[in-house]
């Protein structure tokens, strides 16, 4: 029996969300557009959640909700240790990486591990042989060691203008593989102009209320894209039917469908308007990849067996 984390969508709207954000130009801030501003541009462009993400700080921008009739989502940035998404808190807890996500889930919350596969500064910029030494922000094991987490962010916007690699569905593969349950989220970790809307997530909730929009991210309802988005998506009977769009029209509609199973195995590639996909039984899970002629992508959540999962 397979757990479908879309069942039900079809009662319920999307809302374009970007849930980290960097903002405000006072002391502690790494942003470089005041709050309003920031939050204007992103209504501007279509979006009905945003989460402001300081680093270890908390800021409060809920004085505009009604302004911009959005929903703005308290939260912070972790970067006393390896970083992490602390989202629906108010409370900045100073100790490290469990502790605080620990904290979270008392809040009624939810964390997410950060740009697992950017690159952080090694101290030595080449090796003797010429090559840049790259390494990762985080390693597999450092998440291992880790419990309660909601998922990692597989699509980072920032990380591809500073190095290594804003894409991490290698890590979610693995971590999915060994029966670990983490949903991926796609951000634009917006610290500047042209961080804008590089990637989204888009989640369906019965209502833009906080408490809809956090219990929607716990269970895994929303999927993540950076131009593509979900036209209608059906599982029964272990069959999967999913179709996809541009966000804005173009002359086709036609896309690359890629199933991807444990490992990161491709388990089937389709050209076309819908994905028919028929789940074998010993499949731990699925997860679909989606490609628009234009190169627009997106990343469903896992269709996965419940009783081979426990969560993070």
């Amino acid at each position: 029996m397979y757990t479908n984390p879309y069942e039900g969508i079809e009662t319920m709207q999307w809302y374009k969300a970007n849930l980290h954000t960097h903002c405000g130009t006072g002391k502690g801030t790494p942003g470089r557009h005041e709050l309003k501003d920031v939050i204007g541009l992103y209504r501007e462009c279509g979006y009905s959640v945003l989460a402001v993400t300081n680093r270890d700080m908390f800021t409060d921008a809920g004085q505009y909700e009604e302004e911009f009739d959005m929903t703005l989502i308290d939260g912070y940035e972790y970067c006393q240790g390896k970083e992490m998404l602390i989202l629906n808190t108010k409370n900045v807890i100073y100790g490290n990486n469990q502790q605080v996500i620990d904290s979270a889930i008392r809040d009624g919350g939810v964390s997410f591990i950060c740009h697992p596969n950017r690159a952080i500064p090694t101290g030595e910029d080449m090796d003797e042989n010429g090559e840049y030494i790259l390494k990762k922000c985080w390693s597999p094991a450092e998440i291992d060691r880790l419990s309660g987490f909601t998922g990692i962010e597989i699509l980072n916007g920032k990380a591809f203008r500073i190095g290594g690699s804003g894409l991490a569905i290698d890590v979610w593969d693995y971590f999915l593989t060994h029966g670990k349950l983490i949903w991926g989220i796609g951000t634009d970790d917006f610290h500047r102009w042209e961080d804008l809307s590089r990637a989204f997530t888009v989640i369906y909730a019965p209502s833009r209320s906080k408490k809809d929009i956090i219990n929607a991210i716990k269970r895994g309802r929303f999927y993540v894209s950076n131009g593509l988005l979900i036209k209608d998506v059906n599982f029964e009977n272990n069959v999967l039917k999913i179709s996809a769009k541009e966000e804005v029209p173009t002359f086709s509609n036609g896309c690359r469908f890629t199933v991807v199973g444990e490992h990161g195995r491709v388990l089937l590639t389709r050209f076309g308007d819908e994905l028919v996909y028929e789940v074998n039984d010993k499949e731990k899970y699925i997860r679909v990849q989606i490609t628009s002629e234009y190169g627009s992508m997106l990343w469903t959540q896992p269709f996965y067996r419940k009783s081979v999962f426990q969560l993070a």
